[in-house]
Formats: structure tokens, sequence, C-alpha cells
């Protein structure tokens, strides 16, 4: 079982969720947004998945073995990094 974790809830993040908390193999388990109000929403619609305020702590959690960015196409690579850099798949 992967765990994966998805790095943004704005426009792409809820299907990108959505998609792989049904996907056989893979269990979302983290979600991180810098807003409060996408953090709710993605706490109900998910409540199985950890929701965190910021993307460090997303890729800090030992839980996520792979990473989805949704989020601005500028943050991508910095985003993508530091997760690479952390171990994770991308």
């Amino acid at each position: 079982m992967i765990g994966l974790g998805v790095i943004g809830y704005g426009y792409w993040g809820p299907n990108l969720a959505r998609n792989f908390a049904g996907t056989s193999g893979v269990k979302l388990v983290a979600i991180a947004d810098g807003d409060a109000a996408r953090r709710e929403v993605a706490g109900a619609q998910h409540p199985g998945a950890r929701v965190h305020a910021d993307a460090a702590a997303l890729v800090a959690d030992p839980a996520v073995d792979a990473v989805a960015v949704a989020t601005p196409a500028a943050t991508h690579g910095v985003l993508a990094l530091a997760a690479l850099e952390a171990g994770k798949h991308v």
C-alpha cells in the first residue's frame, strides 16, 4: 500500500485526492493546504487523511510515500524538489 499525500486543495487537489482515494493499492494519508477553509473542506471530504497547514509538514509525515502536487505551476519545482530530497516519490 502506497501512502499518498496531496499538496494543494484548491482547483485540482480535490479531484486528485478523490481519484487517489479510490485507487487500489493507494491510501490517501495526508492533504496540505495553506488556506484554513480549504483544509476544513479537505478534512470533511477525507476524514481518514491528516490535514496539514503547510507542505513541509506533509513531506515530513512518515506515512507519506508519494506526493502529488496540485498548486500553482510556479511552485511545483520547489515543492517537488523538497519531496524528492525527503525520499518521497513525486
